[in-house]
């Protein structure tokens, strides 16, 4: 039996990795690593999916806190954290109120748009908020391939952007969207049918990562999505990036699959839903690849990131397919107890791909 050395975390993304591999038939060797990380609750996750799969595990110990750099590895750096998705479970007197800034109405009063006319929907073409300039930026000129319109009346209804030619919908969501659930709901059934697809995205997605929203438009419109380029300011990177933290990892695995006698090597990454990490990109994956096979004895090895271009949703997707227990998982990168927090940018993308996916997530949150 073929052998494979699978990078296992004990999150969502590496479990329903480890899942496509044993499918193919790989006798699988799961590799987790200690790292000094503040989520070290993940370790234990690991061992209990390896026990479950039945298949070899072990766990490296470095210790990267030696150098920090990241919130993940250095307690003085907080790990950021942002307005989550409304789950429909917690108490939302947290939510603060809607400053007002969108569309001038606050959330709980607004109604559907049956007065608004062309007139109103120029008016917030003219009065963009900052978040729908960045996504215009990128969405105008045919950039993604497409014409897209910006604030659209469609129906009784105005939409953020709209491509007309493929019947997509973009609406920028921010924390009043929690409060308004219902009535998105209610618009996006209308659209449905009349056969538009409707894409959401919170504000803090687009504000801190761009590349990976389009990527997702990209993916809806058929078109390539261009793999993002590398920031040249590192303080576009978000804090709880780790320093070459997959180039350790793939560089252990790769000793590991040596020595198996293992010519493959799976790894969770995925250049759409992703927190704007280098490492996360396929460039990086081919590159790290061709070092392999140049810098080992038997120089025939492949790295093999089966999610690379998929959506948290399509992971999701695939995994239940694959019979994945999620609840046995765990993303969150600042967890309370045994439960996650919700807020940090790994719980905002696991919790998008639940809702999208049309699955309840089976993990505690606070």
């Amino acid at each position: 039996m073929k052998k494979a050395v699978i990078l296992l975390s004990g999150g969502l993304d590496s479990v329903t990795v480890l899942a496509l591999a044993l499918r193919e038939g790989y006798e699988c060797y799961a590799l987790g690593f200690s790292y000094g990380q503040r989520h070290l609750h993940e370790v234990e996750k690991a061992k209990k999916i390896a026990a479950k799969y039945d298949v070899n595990y072990k766990a490296a110990t470095i210790d990267l806190t030696t150098f920090g750099g990241s919130a993940l590895t250095d307690k003085n750096i907080n790990v950021p954290k942002h307005i989550p998705p409304f789950r429909g479970d917690e108490n939302t007197d947290h939510i603060p109120p809607f400053r007002g800034d969108v569309r001038g109405v606050s959330a709980p009063n607004r109604r559907p748009y049956n007065s608004l006319n062309v007139s109103k929907a120029r008016d917030l073409r003219n009065n963009p908020t900052n978040v729908e300039k960045i996504l215009w930026d990128k969405l105008k000129s045919k950039q993604l391939g497409y014409k897209f319109r910006r604030q659209e009346p469609l129906g009784n209804y105005i939409v953020d952007f709209v491509c007309l030619e493929k019947k997509i919908i973009i609406e920028l969501d921010g924390g009043q969207h929690a409060l308004a659930e219902n009535y998105d709901t209610q618009r996006d059934q209308y659209f449905q049918t009349q056969g538009y697809e409707v894409l959401r995205f919170w504000n803090n997605e687009v504000i801190e990562n761009l590349e990976s929203a389009l990527h997702v438009v990209s993916a809806k419109l058929g078109t390539t999505p261009t793999p993002p380029e590398r920031r040249g300011n590192k303080s576009e990177i978000p804090i709880t990036y780790v320093p070459a933290r997959n180039t350790i990892f793939l560089s252990y695995a790769l000793a590991y699959a040596e020595v198996l006698g293992a010519n493959d090597i799976f790894i969770g990454v995925n250049a759409l839903d992703f927190s704007g990490y280098p490492d996360c990109r396929p460039e990086y994956i081919a590159a790290f690849e061709k070092m392999a096979n140049l810098a080992t004895k038997s120089g025939n090895f492949r790295i093999r990131a089966p999610l690379i271009n998929l959506t948290k949703t399509q992971i999701i997707q695939l995994g239940t397919e694959n019979n994945v227990d999620y609840s046995m998982t765990t993303s969150c990168y600042d967890p309370v107890g045994d439960q996650a927090c919700g807020a940090c940018d790994a719980c905002i993308l696991r919790l998008k791909g639940f809702e999208e996916a049309g699955i309840k997530d089976p993990v505690r949150y606070v």
